[in-house]
């Protein structure tokens, strides 16, 4: 079950902020027993969470006030150090009333994985993937229409050392309004732990750029469609989707505690071209592109403390500030503005 409250005015709200209750997930399972050097598979079948591939792509979302599920059926077969995986659902539409949340006939998706583990050394998964979806209508700077997308990627994560890296390589094909879709992203996280003694802070770098349309008269898109994202291109509070838009992130983790960790983080957003503007998490269309031509969008420093004070019991808090860049200098937050959040998680 799941109840997504919200309250106060929105200035920009979204399908993911209210839903007083409803069905979050409810499946059937299949497991097959697994004796010493046999594979092991699982299939779910009905409302489920899913992530397949990346959950850069496909997630969750915890991030967000209310979670996304899927209705479908997904499958998972491991054996040995490979894993295939594979899914074919609906995105469940998020209505903000009790015990009202259909499928959504407009948006379809399909996608499979493969991953190796220990590739090439030791701790290591390279992976490959498809994603494919399918939405009746999709809204860029260049226009509205229907949208099918393919996206093919590439993944290679893992950690040697202090050091670990989890990175993604992504091309996207397929039409739009009739017309060919041609776009692309890079995500990289590299990490680097620091000392040897109690506390032991990470240090981390990331780098994110996702392709924008660089003319809305061409008839080719080029703008990157992020499918169902998570915050992990955006920072804890996800402000932004990644949509024609480059950032940089570092960020500082600070173990203080067993169960007690403060990190600092700040991303900084830089459009990748000035003939697209500035997307949502959710990919609606928040400024577009002619409202001047600056790249800088802005920067986004905050503190994160999460607390595990029980064994099914954690507890997040962050604090940001948002300042805009050239960009921006001319909307509603050309002021900047602040966000805090406390979200507290029971788990059995």
């Amino acid at each position: 079950m799941q109840s997504g409250l919200i309250s106060g005015k929105l200035l920009s709200p979204r399908p993911t902020d209210k839903n007083v209750l409803g069905v979050h997930q409810a499946f059937v399972q299949y497991s097959s027993n697994r004796a010493p050097g046999d594979g092991r598979t699982v299939i779910k079948i009905g409302r489920q969470e899913l992530t397949i591939g990346s959950s850069r792509l496909i997630a969750a979302s915890q991030g967000l006030n209310v979670k996304r599920s899927f209705d479908g059926i997904s499958g998972r077969h491991t054996r040995g150090k490979w894993a295939a995986a594979g899914a074919v659902a609906r995105l469940v539409k998020i209505v903000p009333g009790a015990f009202d949340d259909p499928p959504d006939p407009d948006q379809d998706f399909w996608g499979v994985a493969v991953a190796r583990q220990h590739t090439m050394v030791s701790g290591s998964t390279l992976g490959a993937y498809y994603l494919g979806v399918d939405r009746k209508l999709s809204q860029y700077a260049q226009g509205i229409g229907p949208e099918s997308r393919h996206t093919f990627g590439v993944k290679v994560a893992g950690s040697a050392g202090r050091f670990d890296v989890n990175n993604d390589l992504i091309i996207q094909a397929g039409t739009f309004a009739g017309l060919p879709v041609r776009a692309w992203a890079v995500s990289s996280s590299t990490g680097y732990q620091v000392g040897s003694g109690k506390i032991r802070p990470r240090i981390t770098i990331g780098l994110n750029a996702a392709s924008g349309d660089a003319d809305p008269n061409d008839q080719r898109l080029e703008s990157f469609n992020p499918l169902f994202p998570g915050t992990s291109f955006s920072g804890i509070v996800g402000l932004f989707g990644p949509t024609n838009l480059f950032d940089v992130t570092p960020s500082i983790q600070a173990p203080l505690r067993r169960n007690l960790l403060l990190a600092f983080e700040s991303p900084f957003y830089t459009r990748m071209s000035s003939g697209d503007g500035l997307y949502a998490i959710d990919l609606r269309l928040l400024i577009p592109p002619g409202t001047n031509e600056a790249r800088f969008v802005g920067a986004n420093p905050g503190i994160i403390v999460s607390w595990q004070p029980y064994p099914h019991v954690g507890i997040v808090g962050a604090v940001t500030r948002f300042l805009p860049g050239a960009f921006l200098s001319d909307s509603i937050v050309a002021g900047g503005f602040s966000f805090y959040s406390t979200a507290i998680t029971y788990r059995f």
